[in-house]
């Protein structure tokens, strides 16, 4: 089934409060491209939501377990009840909404959709009459402040790279590279054998820690240069992106601006049947999502 292959390949994508269980399997890691994660949730802890997040067709809500009571979702101009499919943890809500209103038995939480891809459509989709005056500043300065925010993140990431590029020239940044996914910045930071202590230079970190501030959001991805998973391998690219998150914290990063990311085995970005291949693979990828 489509759908449960499609969840399987979401489950990568929670943050992580522990590590895998032995003999947890991995999936091919979640391409997250593919999804809109700009979700925020009032109200979550009465109906165990943690996190909403859509593909461009529909929209998936995990909860911490399946639930258990009576589910009602509401979303769109008419605020009718919207088809959703079951799978373990996750809804699977039929269409994209800029919000959804989730009812669990006697709990609710308003879901919103904080994209602009979200915003713009709710404004070109209304008919005339329907947008008051106020509602039109409203949007204006929504818009003004992304834009802004959007705008701060790249003058923070041009210092990162003059000085990542200084960092390099005076061999203070070994460990330290930077590349892109998309749009969004990213930048990869390797490790030891084994290891999941960060060598980061402390000039180096703060100017990291200062771009990750201006980003809307920070996904972490830790990997290991195991061709096998297993428990250990888990766990040690679970502890390499913890290790990132608390020095990002450190500097000033708001924690719940971060997610976290694994994959255990596999994923490489260099031939891992070499030394440097290796070297490579063992590293942390740092995200930034401009908004």
């Amino acid at each position: 089934m489509r759908t449960r292959n499609v969840v399987a390949l979401l489950s990568l994508g929670v943050s992580l409060a522990a590590c895998v269980a032995p003999g947890t399997r991995e999936e091919p890691p979640l391409a997250l491209a593919q999804y809109n994660f700009e979700y925020s949730v009032a109200d979550r802890e009465g109906v165990q939501l943690v996190q909403a997040f859509d593909d461009g067709s529909k929209t998936y809500l995990q909860f911490t377990r399946a639930p258990s009571e009576p589910v009602v979702i509401e979303g769109g101009a008419d605020k009718k009840p919207r088809a959703f499919l079951g799978d373990g943890p996750y809804l699977i809500v039929t269409g994209v909404y800029p919000h959804l209103a989730v009812s669990v038995g006697a709990h609710s939480a308003l879901v919103t959709n904080d994209s602009a891809a979200a915003r713009t459509a709710a404004v070109s989709s209304a008919t005339p009459g329907q947008i008051e005056p106020s509602d039109t500043r409203g949007d204006r300065a929504r818009r003004d402040t992304l834009e802004g925010q959007i705008g701060a993140l790249e003058a923070r990431i041009r210092q990162l790279q003059s000085e990542l590029a200084e960092a390099h020239a005076a061999g203070r940044a070994a460990m330290v590279s930077m590349g892109a996914s998309g749009d969004s910045p990213r930048i990869v930071i390797r490790f030891g054998d084994n290891s999941d202590a960060v060598q980061l230079d402390a000039q180096l970190l703060q100017a990291l820690g200062s771009s990750a501030i201006a980003a809307k959001r920070v996904y972490l991805h830790g990997r290991t240069d195991s061709f096998t998973l297993s428990a250990t391998s888990a766990e040690l690219a679970v502890s390499r992106a913890v290790a990132v998150k608390r020095l990002l914290v450190a500097q000033g990063v708001h924690p719940d601006h971060i997610r976290l990311f694994y994959r255990g085995a596999g994923g490489f970005a260099a031939d891992n049947t070499t030394q440097a291949g290796k070297a490579a693979n063992r590293r942390v990828e740092i995200q930034m999502i401009k908004g």
